[in-house]
């Protein structure tokens, strides 16, 4: 018998969205939780200082989709800004990325 820990990301889109929130992004991966509170996600993009929330609105044990909120305030609200989305267990533990960008996300000035 094999006993597997951790989840993956296998996919997600859009990669792109709008620096004032509002994108749904779909998350297709494995191993996580059907309770919308155990998974939670954000897009990193200054490691441990900076992040920004993406609020889980349907999850299953291969799919989850989640809305982007408002990028930052100030400075760092900027154009084609770069961060990895991160999806985490229900033990804090990172669900690790089988993308070859190494899940990349892109915040536009576009306006959803």
């Amino acid at each position: 018998m094999r006993f597997t820990v951790g989840s993956e990301v296998s996919s997600f889109s859009p990669q792109s969205g709008s620096i004032y929130g509002g994108t749904l992004i779909t998350i297709h991966g494995n191993n996580w939780s059907k309770d919308k509170l155990d998974n939670p996600v954000s897009i990193s993009y200054n490691g441990a200082l900076g992040a920004t929330f993406c609020y889980v609105k349907t999850t299953s044990e291969s799919k989850i989709t989640c809305r982007i909120q408002d990028f930052a305030t100030g400075k760092e609200k900027e154009d084609q800004k770069e961060g990895k989305l991160l999806v985490f267990l229900k033990t804090s533990e990172e669900a690790s990325c089988g993308m070859a960008d190494n899940c990349k996300y892109k915040f536009t000035s576009t306006v959803p």
